[in-house]
Formats: structure tokens, sequence, C-alpha cells
């Protein structure tokens, strides 16, 4: 897997001449910040330039070299991966504000809520909407999609009375989160639906292929917020780094490739459990490498489901990527 020039600069300084570090960390992130002018949304700007320049700021001094020595693992270059993080960073401190900043929905309310009581339900229809536009507009990035994301709100309101959907949330957890992830989940399923991605009605060149798909491709299913695979793919380098080339072997090998650990042990002349035992402490040490990552990048943030699901597959990209 190839390092970066910036993680090869990083690795030459001497960790005492601070002066020279601090300079080249004000040269290689000169053009992170005006990057951020182009994000539409006033508040998400404001949040993500604020972000980085807290980051960037994290990162001068003997502090600083610590910081990244730890946490920069070089998969792309310094300002790129500042941006990363600063937007991740950006995205869930707007999340949590909004859910924040809204009284936590009791059981008394949504009791009210299930007889249908006429305030009541006015009074959540306007609460509702901030939280679900906060989950779903981040991963809608163009106007289709964004529209698409209204309508999901809407018809996912609507079904809470209409169609009873209330009736499946059995309480464990906040209201808020079920009903974010349930409309993330249906966005995702629109994403992927036929009609979403088809293109008809449009001119073709002489090969039959609709002009659009080339001018404006039909956007891909996305499983998740790529700032936040990114981050993830990140976190997982430099996890799987620290793994020793014996562990990162047999891993593979048995993860990977379904060799049968009883196999294993004989072709290295070892008991099965050692096989057993070096793949428990080596996932557990990515873990806790990946855990400790994501909290040097985002303090507050919590992992959902669907980011689960993304590390997965970064796991498992991660482990064929190296050699």
């Amino acid at each position: 897997m190839s390092v970066h020039p910036d993680r090869t600069r990083l690795s030459q300084f001497d960790p005492e001449d601070l002066g020279d570090f601090d300079a080249w960390i004000d040269a290689t992130t000169a053009g992170v910040l005006p990057a951020f002018a182009r994000i539409g949304n006033e508040s998400l700007r404001e949040a993500t330039i604020a972000e980085a320049e807290a980051l960037i700021d994290a990162c001068h001094g003997a502090s600083g070299f610590a910081f990244l020595d730890e946490n920069y693992s070089g998969q792309q270059s310094l300002a790129t991966w500042l941006d990363l993080c600063a937007r991740r960073r950006a995205r869930s401190a707007t999340s949590r504000k909004s859910h924040e900043e809204d009284t936590p929905i009791t059981a008394e309310y949504l009791e009210k809520l299930r007889q249908g009581d006429s305030e009541t339900c006015a009074d959540f229809l306007k609460r509702a909407r901030p939280w679900l536009e906060a989950r779903l507009l981040h991963i809608a990035r163009d106007a289709r999609s964004r529209e698409a994301a209204q309508g999901v709100i809407d018809d996912l309101l609507s079904d809470l009375f209409g169609k009873n959907l209330l009736a499946k949330f059995h309480g464990t957890g906040s209201f808020q989160g079920w009903l974010c992830r349930v409309a993330e989940n249906r966005l995702r399923d629109v994403f992927k639906s036929s009609d979403f991605t088809k293109v008809s009605g449009f001119p073709q060149d002489e090969e039959g292929e609709p002009l659009l798909d080339r001018l404006c491709p039909a956007p891909e299913a996305a499983e998740i917020d790529p700032v936040v695979l990114e981050t993830l793919k990140e976190g997982l380098a430099l996890a799987f780094g620290k793994l020793s080339a014996k562990e990162l072997f047999i891993v593979r090998l048995v993860m990977l490739h379904g060799v049968e650990q009883q196999v294993l042990a004989r072709l290295l002349g070892v008991h099965p459990g050692t096989i057993s035992k070096l793949i428990s402490q080596a996932t557990a040490r990515v873990a806790s490498q990946l855990g400790s990552f994501m909290k040097s990048i985002d303090p507050d943030g919590d992992l959902d489901l669907s980011e689960y699901v993304g590390l997965a597959e970064h796991f498992r990209s991660a482990l064929h990527g190296k050699g």
C-alpha cells in the first residue's frame, strides 16, 4: 500500500525542531479552508470551517506532531485527510445539535401520538422534519437526490399515522433515532430502485447509449456517507499497519480465503489453539486501534449500523490490499 509523500515528510522531522515542522504544516494546509466555501448549507459550512481551524491548530507544536504521527497513516495527502476529518466532525456535530435542540420524545407524548391527539400530532409534524432533514440531506448530494429525500420524509410522516408505523417502535433507544434510521433506510432503498437509476427519453448516441449517462451519470446507491467511509478506511489502514506480517498473513488466510484453522495449524506446525488465539488478539487490536482513531477524529461521534456495514466492507478491502 503506497504512502503519500506527506507521511514520508512527517517521519523525517525532528520532533524537537518544531519551527520547521510548524512552517510545513502552514504551507501544507493552506488550501484546506478555502475548499469549504462551496458548501451550500450555511450552518454546515460554518461548522466545517470551525472544525478545520481547530484541527489545523491541533496539528502544530509537539502535541500536533504526536497527534499526526499516531493518526495520519498517509493514504492521501495531509490536506485531504484534514478535509475529510473536518467534514466528518462538522456533520456529526450538526446532527447532534439538531437532536439536542429538541426535547426528547417521552412515553406520554408517544402515547398521545398513538391515540391521534390532534394537538400532539400537529406539534410532532413540526418537530420531526428538522431531525429527518438533518439525517437525510447529508447523503443526498444533488437536486434529484434531495427531492427524493423530501419525498421519503413526506411519506414517512404520513405512514406514521395512516399506516400505523408507530406500532413498530418498541421503545428501544430514542424515538428520534429510530425514526431517522427508518428514513435513512427508505432513502437508500429509493437510491437502489430501478425507477431512480434508469434514464429514459433522452437522445442516444450511435451506439444506443443515452447521452445523459455520459454527461450526468445516474448516482449509484451509497451504503454510507463517503466521508465516513474514507475516515474508516484511513483508520483501518492505520489499524492493520499495527499488525505483524505473521498476524496479517494468518488473518488473511483464515478470514478471507477460508483456510481452516486446523489445516493452517498443521502447515505451520503449531497447535490449533495458537491460531485461534492469534486471530482473536489481532481482531481485538484492530478494533481497539480503530476505536481510538475514530475518537481522535470525532471525540463525541458514534457509528450507526450503516457505518458498521461499510466498515465490514473496508475490513475486507484492507486485508486484501496488504502485501
